[in-house]
């Protein structure tokens, strides 16, 4: 169910605003080109491995990254007319800077605040929880404390609304390419959040012009190595109820 949200949502971005205000498909060379550069960055992503693989140095290049670099500058260099991510929306930030929420302290206030409060902790709590079942499948280093991680992503959450942000959970897009990327231990973690941060304080001018369909090439491939194919084989061995949750849950 998973990798279909994330496929499916990936499509929205073959979409463009309307003068109406609305958004339509792409249609014509727009399109042509958008489905084109996606289906080369997949190309890549699946044939660097093996490519690279006797290269030094650039067979320790990730593909996903080696991909979205190809691409970013045969679009900029050649001046290819497709979207960008700037033309989504600017990112360029800086850092935060400590803050108090600016909200009555009272009953009132957090009555009106739980039940979203809630419904967004759980959501954040499951996603973490799944990414890091499909994290130990992969790696197959043993179950990771789920204690830990969410008394983690609690004081995280809560330290972040100090910093005037927004409360957040594992990425399921980002772990899987860090795991696949060889990630193994906390500091590939710590350096995806750093870089992260520095593309946002001080390398926003390049990230807005990486175009739209690198990203969806690397998350369509992203949805291939995590959907799992022997679900169907086992749909016949498992209790109908069981199924039919897992049917509705990826319909909806």
């Amino acid at each position: 169910g998973l990798a279909i949200v994330i496929g499916v949502s990936q499509l929205e971005q073959f979409k463009v605003a309307t003068a109406a205000g609305g958004h339509a498909w792409m249609s014509g060379s727009q399109l042509y080109v958008m489905a084109g550069l996606t289906a080369l960055t997949m190309a890549i992503i699946k044939i660097w491995p093996g490519a690279t693989k006797r290269v030094p140095g650039l067979c320790k290049i990730p593909a996903p990254l080696a991909a979205i670099l190809a691409l970013t500058a045969s679009v900029n260099i050649g001046g290819i007319a497709t979207r960008t991510v700037g033309d989504m929306a600017s990112i360029a930030g800086s850092l935060p800077s400590l803050h108090l929420p600016q909200i009555p302290l009272s009953l009132g206030t957090l009555t009106a605040i739980a039940p979203t409060a809630l419904a967004v902790a759980m959501v954040g709590i499951i996603e973490t929880l799944l990414t890091q079942q499909l994290v130990d499948q992969i790696t197959e280093e043993g179950p990771s404390s789920t204690h830990v991680e969410c008394i983690a992503q609690g004081i995280g959450n809560v330290a972040t609304g100090f910093l005037g942000g927004m409360g957040g959970c594992a990425m399921i897009g980002q772990s899987m390419i860090n795991v696949n990327a060889g990630g193994r231990k906390r500091l590939s973690g710590l350096s995806c959040a750093f870089f992260l941060a520095m593309s946002v304080v001080a390398g926003s001018a390049v990230i807005e012009r990486i175009p739209l369909a690198a990203l969806v090439g690397t998350m369509w491939m992203l949805v291939i190595d995590i959907f799992d194919k022997s679900t169907f084989k086992r749909l016949s061995k498992v209790p109908k109820s069981d199924s039919l949750v897992g049917g509705l849950g990826g319909i909806i």
